[in-house]
């Protein structure tokens, strides 16, 4: 619920017989900023700015409350930042209400997050009925994540039928457009067809991919070190090293082993 800044102004008034030491006058107090007041007035972009500044200084209940301003102006990026301030802030409700108003002015990154809030990435019981739509049309909007939690869905039948040729064909296009974490799926599904070639080469896609995942390292790592047709165990161990250092569990639980 939005709320309004409301400027208080102390004036004191002397109307009394003037004691033996005035006091100075207390100065008034400061007035919102001109960017809050842009925002109000109904500038988006003021809104924008004014919440990353709030955000940066900690305060998110301004810096949701103008995200959310601008998204109401129109600004469906702020639809997306109102979002994430509310769910990771864990109020659910209203970050699904942003992300569901920035979806519907075709903002894959609200979809997206739409999307994951309803798969319970934020918390709470998934519904994962309610997560296949908006990660369909953040996909459709051109978000290759978006293309990739679709295909995690309907490879696994969560909230629809499971069909592996088209969530292949969505990892393909994702893995395509730059989405680390379904190259490295692809890459698993060509190791357990004994493809080694392929899946090595979508494993260092994934590594170095536009959105990287440093699980798809861990295994190009391991591949390096382990295959005999294709060894280069000093860059495996690196791999391996840097999968590791990005907080990667199968990397590193890969890297104990060699």
């Amino acid at each position: 619920m939005r709320e309004s800044i409301v400027v208080i102004v102390s004036l004191m008034l002397a109307g009394c017989s003037a004691p033996q030491q005035t006091s100075p006058p207390r100065p008034a107090t400061a007035s919102a900023s001109p960017l809050v007041a842009a925002c109000e007035a109904g500038t988006a972009n003021s809104c924008l700015i004014a919440a990353s500044d709030a955000e940066q200084a900690a305060d998110l209940d301004t810096a949701g409350r103008l995200y959310l301003k601008a998204c109401e102006l129109g600004e469906s990026a702020g639809c997306a930042l109102a979002g994430g301030v509310f769910s990771t802030a864990g109020q659910l409700e209203a970050g699904r209400a942003a992300f569901a108003a920035g979806c519907a002015l075709d903002d894959g990154t609200s979809c997206y997050g739409q999307g994951l809030s309803a798969a319970g990435g934020f918390g709470g019981e998934p519904d994962w009925g309610s997560a296949v739509a908006p990660y369909e049309k953040a996909c459709t909007l051109g978000l290759p994540s978006g293309c990739g939690e679709l295909a995690n869905l309907v490879a696994a039948g969560r909230g629809t039928e499971v069909d592996l040729e088209r969530a292949h064909t969505l990892r393909k296009s994702a893995c395509d457009q730059g989405d680390g974490e379904s190259c490295t799926r692809l890459g698993l599904e060509a190791w357990r067809m004994k493809d080694l070639p392929v899946a090595r080469v979508l494993f260092e896609t994934a590594c170095v991919a536009k959105l990287p995942d440093p699980n798809g390292c861990g295994y190009f790592g391991w591949l390096l070190w382990s295959d005999d047709t294709a060894s280069d165990p000093a860059k495996g161990v690196a791999m391996l090293d840097a999968s590791c250092a990005a907080a990667s569990a199968i990397g590193c639980a890969l890297r104990a082993n060699v």
